[in-house]
């Protein structure tokens, strides 16, 4: 399944707390200056990612469907060794809180022997600041430095985002066909 989409503070009531896991929590969208960088993924990232994934799938169009945590994580760990086929980045703030990931694949198309890249799941937690569009950017290198010739994003989760849609334009990504789904 190569579905994405992008979670914004006001529709995912997740933070992390002190202990940096996620919780369930009310949240305030509070525009203010913020610090963060992107970096290639690491184990320690990876508990916070899982439940990251978790919510994004339970607020998706997919909720429907069994969430398989072992299949995700096994992903996770294999992006964080350096397996070739699969890039992991995140945002994290000055604290080192994880604001925004991307999960992305590389793979030969059966009908050509270019590397194409399509995000698995994007998520930002921080509205406005730049952090959907740096990790987007970092994607974009990984994916030069790797060979790849097409990177495919897309908003699939079945979520109204508008924001998002707009950014991808803003980047030159263009609309490419629809999904259809029964």
């Amino acid at each position: 399944m190569r579905s994405t989409g992008y979670i914004y503070p006001n529709c995912l009531n997740y933070i992390q707390s002190q202990d940096r896991r996620l919780c369930r929590a009310f949240l305030w969208v509070i525009v203010m200056s913020y610090g963060f960088h992107v970096r290639d993924a690491n184990e320690v990232d990876i508990p916070n990612l899982h439940c990251l994934g978790s919510a994004l799938h339970k607020a998706s169009s997919f909720s429907t469907y069994e969430y398989d945590a072992e299949a995700i994580l096994l992903s996770m760990r294999r992006a964080v060794s350096g397996d070739g086929g699969l890039i992991l980045k995140v945002a994290v703030d000055d604290k080192g809180a994880i604001s925004g990931a991307i999960l992305a694949e590389i793979f030969k198309p059966h009908h050509s022997n270019a590397l194409f890249s399509c995000d698995i799941a994007f998520v930002s937690l921080v509205q406005r600041q730049g952090v959907a569009k740096s990790l987007i950017r970092e994607y974009e290198h990984e994916c030069l430095k790797r060979g790849v010739s097409r990177i495919m994003l897309g908003v699939g989760l079945g979520l109204n985002n508008e924001a998002g849609y707009q950014l991808l334009n803003g980047l030159g990504y263009s609309e490419s066909g629809r999904m259809y789904i029964k």
